[in-house]
């Protein structure tokens, strides 16, 4: 039926007739009858829910311009289907001024199709390229120096549980141009860091997991328990007490020195006792091989250089205030965006999330319709479902094809920037019977284009290679080769030795001339590169 409202002809379904009388004060035309113009329960709160519900995001103002009414009338009757659940308010145009209203149910709609809309814009890419966009998401090559950059990296790796020997000799120094050791102490004795000890490693070595105390982002593991009468003659010294030498502890609860000192360290990886530095783990790392050879004695006197003693120690305390674990899980799922910009399913893995992927979903998920990340097809062949930090899926699509110039990398094994053997599968080898790349304490890995190319282990002076085929295999191991050889240089080494390449000796091969051309040595042992004498 036709109707005037708001000075305007429109038509309305002749049933509403009495709703529209009711509502907008318009009148009917005569000869309707009468079941459609009986009186109606709230007929003006009806018709501005339809309203709604049949537009985006609209302002009180809009609203009461279409339906020829005063604003404040509309406005009221928005707060209660707002204070009712059925609009939402807020701000929700780009443009708009002042608070805006959408339908609930409207505004679902709305989010479902601008998601799908996002996620349909991206194009997933290749494997290599999470590598590149890895190395330039976490800062690897970038020339920060001092405490703050020491400080921002650390935050980059909260909660990480890294090797001791790879976070100081390759970890730090990847991302800070000029790493002094100094500088990380420093931070622990301020108490602007925090070290927590994981699990004890073979060779004196061990894994530790770095926290900044000023925000408590990172959800740090509660203390656990060390069982023994020397742990807990320790454990009661320090409560009582507080913070010891070493010294002190041996004064004041007696023993062997070298018992004593086992006692402290499985409080250590315990996590129920911390340091003011890193110290007693650089020093453990340093006397091992000799400590290996001579045994130790424990009934040896304390002295200042007993290897592990050094520096204050002092127990965890477990936080006042207990995270439920919602609040627990989301600052993991930020610190885990923080670190890799983008999530897929394999990160939970790689990071030992309790509960693995399916714990941080629903957190992930939740932070999706709320705008703060996006969900997409990032990564080809990791699932659809994989979150991303706004701005770094543009990142990622930014290093879509590789850097024809870009230099080869060597970063440890365990270096989250590099995502082989966690994130990414090992690539797969034609020969079966050599031995397979590990993620292990001491092991290196070579990148070249985000690629990986190479991979070194500990203690064998052997390198398998992962080359690509054609052309680019020759570029991809000269590449290589001077990267080592800037990776000797950096870390002083005295020689580098590599007996043989993919099982057969170094020397031969393209591979091996690769080397011969960077510096490298042809000897009876294989491939030697010797440190330079420095000039007087």
């Amino acid at each position: 039926m036709p109707i005037a409202i708001a000075g305007e002809d429109r038509w309305i379904a002749v049933e509403d007739a009495a709703r529209a009388r009711d509502g907008l004060g318009v009148e009917l035309p005569s000869g309707l009858p009468d079941a459609l113009t009986g009186s109606v329960e709230g007929p003006l709160r009806g018709i501005v829910a339809r309203y709604a519900a049949t537009h985006g995001p609209f302002s009180a103002a809009s609203a009461a311009t279409r339906l020829g009414l005063p604003e404040r009338v509309v406005s009221s009757v928005l707060d209660d289907l707002v204070a009712a659940s059925r609009l939402i308010d807020g701000a929700f145009l780009s443009d708009g001024q002042g608070t805006e209203y959408c339908d609930a149910r409207v505004l679902q709609v709305l989010r479902a199709r601008t998601l799908a809309h996002l996620r349909s814009q991206i194009e997933p890419v290749e494997a290599d390229a999470l590598g590149r966009f890895l190395l330039a998401w976490q800062g690897i090559g970038e020339a920060r120096q001092g405490q703050d950059a020491v400080l921002q990296t650390v935050r980059l790796l909260e909660g990480l549980a890294l090797p001791v020997s790879a976070l100081e000799e390759d970890v730090l120094p990847a991302r800070v141009a000029v790493y002094r050791p100094w500088d990380l102490d420093s931070l622990c004795a301020s108490g602007q860091i925090e070290w927590v000890g994981i699990d004890a490693l073979a060779g004196g070595d061990g894994r530790i997991a770095l926290f900044c105390s000023e925000d408590e982002r990172m959800p740090v593991p509660p203390p656990g328990h060390a069982e023994g009468g020397m742990a807990a003659a320790i454990r009661d010294r320090l409560a009582e007490r507080g913070p010891a030498f070493f010294r002190d502890i041996v004064r004041d609860v007696g023993g062997y020195p070298g018992e004593l000192l086992d006692a402290l360290w499985s409080l250590v990886w315990a996590r129920e006792v911390t340091n003011d530095t890193l110290e007693p783990l650089r020093s453990r790392l340093r006397a091992n091989a000799q400590t290996h050879r001579r045994g130790r004695d424990p009934r040896r006197t304390p002295s200042p250089g007993l290897p592990g003693s050094e520096g204050r120690w002092s127990l965890r305390r477990a936080s006042s205030t207990p995270l439920d674990p919602t609040e627990k899980a989301t600052r993991l799922v930020r610190c885990l965006l923080e670190r890799y910009g983008i999530i897929v399913r394999e990160v939970a893995d790689a990071e030992g999330v309790p509960g693995g992927f399916s714990a941080v979903y629903p957190v992930l998920r939740a932070m999706e319709e709320s705008g703060a990340i996006r969900r997409g097809y990032f990564v080809r062949g990791h699932g659809g479902t994989q979150f991303a930090l706004p701005g770094a899926d543009e990142r990622l699509r930014s290093v879509r094809d590789p850097d024809d110039d870009a230099d080869a990398i060597v970063l440890a094994a365990t270096d989250p920037a590099s995502p082989w053997g966690s994130i990414l599968p090992w690539p797969e080898r034609q020969d079966p019977s050599l031995a397979r790349p590990l993620r292990t304490a001491g092991a290196r890995v070579i990148l070249w284009q985000g690629s990986l190319v190479g991979w070194m282990p500990r203690s064998d002076p052997s390198l398998l290679t992962f080359l690509p085929e054609g052309p680019t295999g020759p570029v991809a191991a000269r590449a290589m080769a001077r990267a080592l050889v800037r990776h000797a240089q950096r870390l002083r080494l005295p020689v580098l030795l590599i007996a043989a390449i993919d099982g057969a000796p170094a020397a031969e091969g393209e591979t091996g001339r690769a080397f011969l051309e960077a510096g490298f040595v042809a000897t009876g042992g294989g491939l030697m590169l010797k440190r330079r004498a420095q000039p007087a």
